[in-house]
Formats: C-alpha cells, structure tokens, sequence
C-alpha cells in the first residue's frame, strides 16, 4: 500500500510539473509571438515615418523646384504694376531700390555713372537708374549702356518681356536717339545677347525735351512694346547714337514688365502668398459679418 501511495504521488508531481512546464512554454511562447508583433508594429512604424521622411523631401525639392508666373502687365508709365516695382515691394510695405536689397543687380561699364544739379556733380550710382523718383537734374552712364540683372542669387527667376519704359536722364541737347533693348540667359563672358527692340534716329525724348522750358531739366517716360517667346535672366540698354554724339547715355528710371517666373521660396511668391491670406482672411471676415 506505501509503495503504491508512493506511486500514486510520484505520479501526481510527474503530471503537476508537466503541466507547470507545459503553463511555461505556453507563457513563454506567448512572449516570444508579443516581442514579435511589437517588432513588426515598430518596423511597420518606422517604414511609416521614413516613407513620410522621403514624401516630404520629395515635396520639398518639388517646391524648391517649382515656379510661379506672375502676370507684371503694362497699364501707363509710372504705374506699380512693374518687375522692378514689385520686387521694391516684396520684402516690404514701402518701395524699397531692389538693386540695394540684392534681389536684382544693376551693371554697368569702367566709366561708372555722371550725376549733376544743375552745373554741380553730385555723387551717384549706377543702381539709381531704377530709383521711383528723379534724385537729380542729369544722370547718364558714361559708357553707354546699362544691364539689369533679375537673378544675382542664381534661383531661377526669369522674364517673359511685354514692355518696358525709359525715362530721360535730364540730358536735353543730350537725348538719346537710338538704342537697343537685349536680353540673355547670363552675364559670362559668353553671354549670348538677343535683341529684343531697336530705335534709330528717333526724336521721342528730344522732341518732348524742346518742349520744355528753359530752365527745366527733361525726365519724360516713354515705354515701347515687346514681342517675345522667350524668356530671359538679363536685360541690357544700349545706345547707338544721341543728340550730342558722346558716349552718354542719358537715362534715369527703367521698368520692365512681362510674365516673370519665379521659384518658390523666392520673397515675390513669398509676397505673393501672404497677400492671398490676406485678402481671404478679409473675404472670410467680410462674410462673417
């Protein structure tokens, strides 16, 4: 009877440990399928991120290599519908002379810029050429020619040209008569110049300039179109011939206007988007009411 009871519990542990044993095992794979969900979960987790990582990278250099046009069309000489208008203002409420902010650049030849008031030189510079507002009596580049670089920072702004306008640098008896319009992809030694406009003999700015009194220094705008399929980084002003047969040329003021591609990130698309939220906050609070 003792060696069967002896049995009998020899047995019963035998089945409790192998149930414990079987209770582990069960435990143990229990964990071992949890690890490996939570390691499919945590690489399902990061291939997630990294996939939203490459999207948005893929969307960020889709901005940065994207353009908007915007529309700089010609209304009358001396409206702020201009290029060089709206870069004045991009960065700002009040126009301010984008050759000094760095968004465009003015280039000119060795001989600089001659300013006067009256018979007294004054001190100026080339990038006054696109100033708003007449700063002196006479201005003229003294080698003849003058270059408007839309793009120094190498982003990828470029012009689609419609029109642009010329305003007398105060020369009379010193107007020019004839000139040419160009534009170029660069300004390298290499630069390939297309002409874009051509004036020979033309009396224009002389012609209004007799037509002042004595004692006036002439600064009349006249503006020309422009027929263009292309699109272009530069533009250059060069004379052919003036009144007084020097190498002056008389002007001071410029404007360019046309259908201007700009990169995103550019501060004209930067502007332009703050006034689209502004003008729907406007509209939304215009409903509101």
């Amino acid at each position: 009877t003792a060696a069967v009871n002896a049995a009998a519990a020899a047995a019963d542990m035998a089945r409790h440990e192998s149930i414990r044993l079987l209770g582990e095992v069960t435990e143990l794979r229990a964990r071992e399928e949890r690890l490996r969900r939570e390691q499919e979960d945590t690489k399902f987790q990061m291939d997630l991120q990294q996939r939203r990582l490459d999207s948005l990278k893929l969307t960020q250099q889709a901005d940065r290599g994207a353009v908007q046009n915007l529309e700089c069309a010609f209304l009358m000489n001396g409206d702020t519908n201009g290029v060089l208008y709206r870069m004045g203002t991009c960065t700002s409420e009040v126009w301010v002379n984008p050759a000094r902010s760095g968004l465009v650049r003015v280039v000119t030849g060795y001989g600089g810029v001659s300013a006067s008031n009256g018979v007294r030189p004054i001190r100026a510079e080339q990038e006054d050429v696109i100033e708003r507002t007449v700063i002196c009596d006479t201005f003229a580049f003294n080698d003849g020619w003058f270059t408007i670089d839309l793009d120094p920072k190498d982003l990828g702004v470029r012009l689609r040209p419609s029109q642009y306008t010329l305003r007398n640098g105060g020369g009379k008896g010193r107007c020019v008569t004839g000139w040419v319009l160009e534009g170029a992809m660069s300004l390298d030694d290499n630069a390939r110049w297309r002409r874009l406009d051509k004036h020979e003999d033309d009396q224009c700015f002389a012609m209004l300039a007799n037509e002042t009194d004595r004692d006036v220094y002439p600064h009349h705008s006249l503006s020309w179109g422009v027929q263009s399929a292309k699109s272009y980084r530069a533009f250059r002003v060069r004379m052919r011939s003036n009144q007084w047969g020097s190498l002056q040329l008389f002007v001071q003021g410029f404007e360019l206007y046309g259908q201007l591609s700009v990169p995103n990130g550019h501060p004209l698309t930067e502007s332009a988007r703050r006034a689209a939220a502004t003008a729907s906050m406007r509209a939304a609070d215009a409903l509101a009411a």
